[in-house]
């Protein structure tokens, strides 16, 4: 097959491209004085250390952030897959959903 060849190259490419475009990104960081701000004083300097004011509502917000999409997504994972069918006249796939209907009119 040759799809997963033009899936390789596309990923070679990007990291070809990302990983020198980051190392400039860096470089340029700690090179220049006048980018060493809050962010990179945070980021570098004392990552592990916090210096504004959570609140137990900023919690809560963050918190739903990450359950959210964790129970919208977790179904396949566990195995219960919805059965979806795709439908070429619209080009999205749709819920299987079977009619049963009662034939003892």
């Amino acid at each position: 097959m040759v799809f997963p060849q033009i899936i390789a190259a596309f990923h070679a490419l990007f990291d070809a491209i990302g990983l020198p475009g980051n190392l400039l990104v860096i470089i340029t960081i700690v090179v220049e004085t006048r980018f060493h701000v809050m962010r990179y004083v945070a980021i570098v300097k004392s990552p592990l250390t916090y210096h504004g004011t959570i609140t137990k509502c900023r919690m809560a917000v963050i918190a739903l952030i990450w359950v959210i999409p964790i129970a919208l997504s977790i179904d396949p994972f566990l195995g219960w897959e919805k059965p979806y069918v795709y439908n070429p006249e619209v080009f999205f796939c749709q819920h299987g959903w079977t009619v049963q209907s009662d034939s003892s009119g």
